[in-house]
């Protein structure tokens, strides 16, 4: 054989060792086993039916039910439950009968020992569980049930390893790890995560991204809501000071900036270079997330690491006026601006330099209403 070949077979062999597992041997058996092993389904009734001992073990503490598990002889197991055997019994290294199912595939098998109350959590005596068995084969089929009845995808074994860095495929990977889920828009997977015991709802990924992040990105609204309804931290951060109200008003996403909004995201929190969410919004031309975020408070007077503000990255004039009637003439006489230099402050916020002529004009057209206004009250005087 190719050594190319060999080795990825080497290395499966050497993690399902650190796992723990091994092919028992048949040793001395009862009738029982021997016939739960070849799939016998007639004999293993007859012998049942005669009161044969559901849980006697071979000489590596495999029972009937273990084996049937193995080779996926369904009936079988389901008549060995029907008998009461020990679902939970554990072989030699610690191994349950669904670990053994969950390693081998057999999603008919996984179901009806939990539908018997098979311990989804229970390790083995090298800390190894039935999700990382499924894991470590690419059952996703089965990694659902167990996660659906709450298997803890934050164990480790001895070796530190989780079920996520034993998952050999991306879909896999997709299904233990909240944040991937998340980020592929997957709602029944961050369903079963949530509910299930270990998954973190505000872990981050190598960009500080956490999974409300990722939704915000990808325009999940429903995910966005689940993950908040969870309880995820609305104004987390990442390496780059961004939040997820940053990212949901640069992508555009309205349904979910008010999601985050209801559970009261920062408007005027700062990225790690001055930027805000109205910012973000107003450079990409959202208008209505613009409208949102002010009527939550925005400040439209905030400048970033560059000196920009909201107005001057406007990037259409729907923005443009959106904003100057938010911090227009009227707005600032009715909100006790009674200073000339505090008012044509406000009117420089009106008029980037880049709109000086503008500015400018109005300015002029201002100065000479008010001289029309005075030369007329003086003449009737």
């Amino acid at each position: 054989m190719k050594t190319k070949y060999l080795y990825p077979a080497l290395v499966m062999l050497l993690l399902t060792l650190s796992l723990g597992l091994e092919t028992p041997e048949a040793g001395t058996v009862s009738p029982l086993i021997a016939a739960s092993e070849k799939g016998d389904l007639k004999t293993a009734n007859e012998l049942l039916a005669k009161g044969a001992d559901v849980n006697a073990r071979n000489g590596y503490g495999w029972t009937a039910l273990m084996f049937a598990s193995e080779k996926g002889h369904a009936d079988i197991a389901r008549a060995l439950l029907a008998k009461g055997v020990d679902v939970n019994a554990k072989n030699k290294h610690g191994q349950t009968a669904l670990m053994i199912a969950s390693l081998n595939g057999h999603a008919d098998i996984v179901k009806a020992l939990l539908a018997k109350g098979a311990n989804v959590n229970a390790q083995s005596k090298y800390g190894s569980t039935a999700l990382m068995f499924a894991s470590l084969k690419g059952h996703t089929d089965i990694a659902r049930a167990l996660l659906a009845k709450g298997a803890d995808v934050s164990v480790k074994n001895r070796e530190g390893q989780t079920a996520l860095s034993l998952a050999t495929n991306e879909k896999m990977r997709r299904l233990l790890d909240l944040v991937i889920a998340a980020e592929y828009g997957d709602l029944e997977a961050v369903k079963r995560l949530l509910e299930a015991k270990g998954a973190d709802v505000n872990a981050q990924d190598k960009d500080g991204w956490t999974a409300l992040i990722h939704a915000s990105w990808n325009g999940h609204t429903d995910i966005a809501r689940v993950l908040l309804a969870t309880g995820a931290d609305v104004n987390a951060q990442d390496k780059h000071g961004w939040t997820a109200l940053m990212i949901a008003s640069m992508k555009g996403h309205a349904d979910i900036a008010r999601a985050l909004l209801a559970k009261d995201a920062d408007v005027n929190v700062h990225s790690k270079y001055g930027s805000t969410a109205l910012m973000f919004a107003s450079e990409k031309g959202h208008a209505d997330i613009v409208r949102i975020l002010l009527a939550k408070g925005a400040d439209v007077s905030v400048k970033d690491k560059e000196g920009q503000t909201a107005l001057s990255l406007a990037a259409n004039e729907a923005v443009k006026e959106i904003m100057k009637n938010n911090i227009g003439f009227t707005t600032g006489l009715w909100h006790g601006i009674t200073s000339v230099p505090r008012y044509f402050e406000m009117w420089d916020m009106r008029f980037p330099p880049k709109e000086a002529w503008s500015r400018e004009y109005n300015i002029g057209l201002f100065v000479g209403m008010i001289l029309v206004v005075f030369i007329g009250f003086m003449i009737r005087w």
